[in-house]
């Protein structure tokens, strides 16, 4: 057999011709399916090996989606302990150091992928946050241009990442940085994030949108850091105000993909500060906007 160390696959599958290329195709809708009828492993094993989520899983098998991150790509051959070579990669950790099998690769500092697929958990959500911003800080006429073009996803792609809401909020390591903030900082950030939201329901447009995405950057870096328990709760419900604010400015330019997104993220932050009404709020707005996207001429309120 190809592994150098136990997993969950049966014993001989690797030799397998038709597993042998799917592998080298990344034929992954084949490899998982060959994976359920001889190893008898279920889609939920198979997502919990790999850190994705079932309905991913299901969606990749039933061939609505396909696997091109070679962080994914990395994250099933460990999970399932497939030979690096015979997916195209370098041989992984694992097959040089037998003797850690159970410790998946990862540098240190180094943070989970925060791809729709994984997981939901805390420190995933602050690193979504840095990504969403620090593009959109950035963003060019060109870009704003390609952000323009994109749709709004429907169906499983849209819900499959929203079933993590269903699930309590995964653990995460700490970061190593202490944090300095203190209750009456907090509140300074809160009022900030509701004059946001006054903002935008009395004029819309998103004429302070970047203004928006500076101070959600700024409480991303706050819980970049070690803070108190009660501080950290709190600045997750200001990040899941700022984002929801900043999807209804992004719908309201046009950017119909780029508010899914920022909903997404509005409802990862109000799970991670347990605030499940804020979180519902979301719920609504993005199936309001489904509803403007979907039939144009249905009211948005």
């Amino acid at each position: 057999m190809e592994a150098t160390t136990p997993g969950p696959l049966a014993a001989g599958l690797l030799e397998r011709e038709d597993v042998r290329r799917a592998l080298a195709e990344h034929d992954f809708a084949s490899t998982f399916a060959l994976i359920k009828k001889y190893s008898g492993l279920s889609q939920n094993r198979i997502a919990s090996a790999c850190h994705l989520t079932p309905g991913k899983v299901s969606a990749i098998i039933n061939g609505q989606q396909q696997v091109t991150s070679f962080d994914v790509i990395c994250r099933i051959s460990d999970g399932l302990r497939i030979p690096g070579r015979l997916l195209g990669l370098a041989p992984r950790d694992w097959e040089t150091r037998p003797g850690q099998e159970d410790a998946l690769p990862q540098m240190e500092g180094e943070r989970p992928s925060t791809e729709d697929e994984v997981p939901w958990r805390p420190d995933a959500t602050v690193d979504l946050a840095v990504k969403l911003t620090r593009s959109d800080l950035v963003m060019d006429r060109r870009a704003a241009t390609r952000a323009l073009a994109g749709a709004a996803i429907t169906g499983t792609t849209l819900l499959d990442p929203l079933e993590g809401w269903l699930q309590p909020a995964g653990a995460a390591a700490r970061p190593r940085r202490r944090g300095r903030l203190g209750p009456r900082e907090v509140e300074e950030l809160e009022f900030t994030a509701r004059a946001f939201r006054a903002w935008d329901h009395k004029y819309g447009g998103g004429l302070r949108r970047k203004a928006v995405l500076g101070q959600l950057s700024e409480v991303a870096a706050h819980l970049d850091e070690h803070q108190t328990p009660q501080v950290e709760q709190r600045l997750y419900q200001v990040m899941a105000q700022l984002a929801g604010t900043a999807a209804t400015m992004a719908w309201d330019t046009g950017f119909q993909r780029r508010a899914q997104n920022y909903y997404l993220l509005a409802l990862r932050a109000s799970h991670a500060g347990g605030d499940m009404v804020l979180g519902a709020n979301v719920l609504a707005g993005m199936a309001r906007q489904m509803l403007s996207v979907t039939s144009p001429e249905t009211p948005s309120n």
